[in-house]
């Protein structure tokens, strides 16, 4: 179990890394800056926790309700990764 999850839809941008062993958890403002620099966030979240891209074997979404430009970009970074690996 290692998984990436990913919430935007609320007051401020969450990323979750969990494994068996351990999670990790950041969250930032959701602002109009923020999603400018999403993926760069996420990026960050991920090396300064050492995880690989190709660690992550699931990714969730929280798909709602919530901002529609929030719960876009959430899912366009998901599915990025996703079709990337």
């Amino acid at each position: 179990m290692k998984n990436l999850i990913i919430d935007a839809a609320n007051d401020k941008i969450i990323f979750s890394f969990i494994t068996e062993e351990r999670s990790y958890t950041t969250s930032h403002p959701n602002s109009r800056e923020n999603f400018d620099n999403f993926m760069n966030l996420l990026l960050s979240f991920l090396k300064k926790n050492k995880i690989n891209l190709d660690d992550i074997k699931k990714i969730f979404v929280n798909q709602g309700p919530g901002k529609f430009s929030s719960l876009r970009i959430s899912i366009s970074v998901a599915k990025a990764i996703s079709l990337s690996k």
